[in-house]
Formats: structure tokens, C-alpha cells, sequence
């Protein structure tokens, strides 16, 4: 769950960053509504609307503030629940660094969405494809997180949801509050969420806080969790805990705790 919370994160900040760096091209994003989307569309390897209201503000960032946004999935899977709605997302970018080759980012700010990750049948996935080079038989440079800044990230309402086609099962991580604190490569960042965790059958736990550090590496193959502090209850309300510990997540999906 750990590594589908961070993918879930990822997807949705990546989105907001993509709208934001696309609209500073533009004068008025609201104007270039299908430009914006058809160029998210193709970063994304995604269908990008929409739907909702845009604006731009120049000062003191560059500043995008978007509603009603939807991200579709793969055509084989085009009956499926879209792989993200975005009641409201806010990102700003700073433009003087993006000449030299660095990205820093402003407060992001997500809220009333849901991503849905899906498994179909023969092992497909609506992640397939997703930022798809456009030559795949191209060298691939190593991932270098040098020069990204990101500022503080807020998550309220979010759902992050699995979805298994083949069983109709579902399992659902409704974030109330997440607060990332602002983040570079190698550097211990402190996060908090509130949040419970369900299934079909119910509410399987629920986190009134959880608190703790997180380490990207430069070359985002290890992710390092520390300091872990968790106040949660499970079903009913009554049964109350507190845990602590730490997780370490590498490239190739292993995971230790």
C-alpha cells in the first residue's frame, strides 16, 4: 500500500505540474483550454479534459489554478473508471530556473479527487503506456532528480483507489489531509495523513495520524521511511493503537520494513 500511495502522489502532482509548465506558454490558459489539454494529452500518453474553469496569475510565480479535471485511460480499457478526476489542483512554477535546466515548483495544492489504479484481464493495467517514450527503442538516460524543488503539497479528499476487474474487488484510501513538506532529492521531507482504508466488506483501518520522513535518492531508486508514527483505530472505533517503525523501498518493487 506504501508504494501504490506514492504512485498515486506522484500521478497527481505530475499532472498539476504538467497543466502549470504547459499554461506558462500561454496568456490566458482559459483561451487555450484545447491546446493545454491536447499537449497534457500527449506528455500523459493519456486523454487530458478540461472540463472546468482556468486561470493564470504571474505574481510572485507563475500560477495555475484549474477545476474538473479528468484523465482517461487506455482504449482497452475505456469502459473502466477514468485513472484520475481532479476537483481542484494549484501549482505554480518559478521560470528562471526552468532555463537552467531545474525545476522548482511553488505550493501544490489537490483537492476532491480520485485516482484509480486498474488490473483487467491478461495482466493489463491503465498505468500501460503512461509517459511512453515516443521512440522506445531509444536510449533511455538515467533519472537524475538533480535541480527538482517542489514546494509544500496539501491532499485533501483525495481517494486513491484499486481496482481488480477480473474479481470486482476494490480497495480505497480516502485521504482527508496529507501535507508533504517541500521536497529535494536526498533530503529527509516530513509528511502527515489522515486517512482510513476500506474494502468491500467495510472500513479495515483508520489513521487519525500518521506522521513521519521521507528520502528520495537522486536517481529515485530508493525510497527511505522513517520515524513512523501512527495513532489509528480499526473497525467499530473503539479499538485504538499507536505503531511505529520505518520502510525502505527499492527500484525492482522490493521492500523492507
Amino acid at each position: 500500500m506504501i508504494r501504490k500511495l506514492l504512485i498515486g502522489l506522484l500521478l497527481l502532482v505530475l499532472l498539476a505540474v504538467v497543466l502549470a509548465l504547459i499554461a506558462v506558454a500561454v496568456v490566458d490558459p482559459d483561451d487555450y483550454r484545447d491546446e493545454i489539454a491536447q499537449r497534457a494529452s500527449e506528455t500523459l500518453g493519456r486523454e487530458v479534459r478540461l472540463d472546468g474553469p482556468m486561470s493564470l496569475s504571474l505574481f510572485p510565480w507563475l500560477a495555475l489554478e484549474i477545476e474538473d479535471v479528468v484523465v482517461g485511460n487506455p482504449p482497452v480499457l475505456a469502459d473502466a473508471p477514468p485513472l484520475a478526476r481532479i476537483g481542484k489542483a494549484v501549482a505554480s512554477v518559478r521560470v528562471m530556473p526552468l532555463l537552467g535546466g531545474q525545476m522548482e515548483t511553488g505550493d501544490i495544492t489537490l483537492s476532491e479527487a480520485q485516482l484509480t489504479l486498474i488490473a483487467g484481464p491478461n495482466d493489463q493495467s491503465n498505468l500501460d503506456g503512461l509517459l511512453e517514450e515516443a521512440d522506445p527503442t531509444a536510449d533511455t538516460p538515467p533519472l537524475n532528480l538533480t535541480g527538482l524543488n517542489l514546494g509544500t503539497i496539501t491532499l485533501e479528499q483525495v481517494d486513491l483507489v484499486q481496482l481488480d476487474l477480473l474479481s470486482d474487488a476494490r480497495t480505497t484510501l480516502a485521504i482527508d489531509r496529507m501535507v508533504l513538506d517541500a521536497f529535494a532529492p536526498e533530503r529527509p521531507v516530513g509528511f502527515s495523513l489522515q486517512a482510513s482504508l476500506s474494502d468491500d466488506s467495510g472500513e479495515l483501518l483508520v489513521f487519525d495520524e500518521l506522521t513521519g520522513e521521507l528520502r528520495v535518492a537522486l536517481d529515485a531508486s530508493e525510497v527511505a521511511i522513517s520515524d513512523l508514527l501512527a495513532d489509528y483505530r480499526l473497525p467499530g472505533g473503539d479499538m485504538l493503537g499507536q505503531a511505529t517503525g520505518q520502510a525502505r523501498i527499492q527500484r525492482g518493487d522490493a521492500l523492507s520494513l
